[in-house]
């Protein structure tokens, strides 16, 4: 699955339901997305703010020292889903057409 972090989900007791992954697959993913360079949202920024948006979502507690270094999959999903579909958007409005590949 995408979003693991070098590793597999964790789970805790607490939130049934809710697979976690860890900072450095966050921190991938901020790289990847070129926060730092493009928004000027630093690396820790961004990890907080998924985890304030998780608790917000009643996903975890940021009270609970368990998941200091951890993040709901589902709020990273959300956010590459989101950025993806603005990207979609963007080359939309641009009237951007790929190229067609030859096989």
């Amino acid at each position: 699955p995408l979003f693991r972090g070098g590793g597999g989900y964790r789970t805790f007791d607490g939130y049934p339901g809710v697979e976690f992954t860890t900072r450095d697959c966050l921190h991938e993913v901020h790289d990847l997305t070129q926060m730092e360079e493009d928004y000027g949202c630093s690396a820790q920024r961004f990890f907080d703010q998924v985890q304030r948006t998780a608790e917000e979502q009643g996903l975890m507690s940021l009270l609970d020292e368990r998941l200091d270094e951890l993040v709901p999959v589902s709020v990273v999903e959300m956010f590459a889903k989101a950025y993806i579909e603005g990207i979609l958007r963007l080359m939309t409005d641009l009237h951007f057409r790929p190229e067609p590949v030859a096989l």
